[in-house]
């Protein structure tokens, strides 16, 4: 469907090309420069209208709730790194972070997931999540 739409209006504006001259040249040039500007009106009106459309549409998008409840619980409504709920977690010494690799190409997504953790040490993460850990005493 998204391929049509240039084809549709190209097929449309070169419609009306031609029948501007074919008015120009059977009629007269004045009533081509009335025509021609009542269809510019058509057109910039059409354009106000997507433009405010697509504004309001582009408004309507809100992110998902993220809510966490329980002793411990947590929640993310985007990606983590690293969660962690327990007790006496023992994390390494820090090394050095290896370069990132290139970012993959974005995708538009219509509404951020609804994200909800729940219970003792619960998690909860609306994204993508390196590690999670919800134990005592965890060595890393």
């Amino acid at each position: 469907m998204r391929r049509l739409w240039p084809w549709a209006v190209g097929s449309v504006c070169g419609g009306a090309i031609v029948a501007l001259i074919v008015v120009a040249i059977v009629v007269d040039l004045g009533t081509a420069g009335a025509v021609a500007s009542v269809i510019s009106g058509v057109v910039a009106l059409a354009g106000l209208t997507l433009s405010v459309f697509t504004l309001v549409k582009a408004s309507d998008r809100t992110g998902g709730t993220v809510s966490a409840s329980g002793e411990r619980a947590a929640a993310v409504g985007g990606n983590a790194g690293r969660v962690i709920t327990g007790d006496n977690s023992t994390l390494p010494a820090t090394t050095p972070v290896p370069a990132p690799a290139p970012a993959p190409p974005v995708t538009p997504q219509a509404s951020q997931p609804d994200v909800s953790a729940s219970g003792n040490r619960a998690a909860a993460v609306g994204g993508n999540a390196e590690e999670i850990i919800t134990g005592d005493g965890t060595q890393l």
